[in-house]
């Protein structure tokens, strides 16, 4: 968060800030950003909790499903859907194109 650093440390633009990654981690300890007393601190820590990992547990699910049914998930990037009928040889298409 370089480009903002500067604006919370020396100003009031904002009263709070929740960091959890850097451009350089891990922060310098000396960095005005870590070391302000309205900022939280955790690097890579955020996803770490048991709300978090209960958030990520049902989104899996939620796209095992969607894979299930044949639907495109939510959280797909770049997803190959393969339709049920004739799917053998599309399944030969797509291991081959990872092989």
């Amino acid at each position: 968060m370089n480009f903002g650093a500067p604006i919370f440390t020396s100003h009031r633009f904002l009263s709070q800030a929740a960091l959890d990654v850097f451009t350089v981690e891990p922060p310098p300890k000396d960095s005005k950003l870590v070391q302000h007393e309205n900022a939280t601190v955790t690097p890579h820590l955020g996803a770490s909790t048991k709300k978090a990992q209960e958030g990520v547990a049902i989104e899996i699910a939620e796209a095992i499903v969607s894979a299930l049914n044949w639907e495109l998930s939510s959280i797909s990037v770049n997803a190959l859907i393969v339709p049920p009928d004739g799917w053998i040889e599309d399944l030969k298409i797509v291991v081959a194109h990872f092989l």
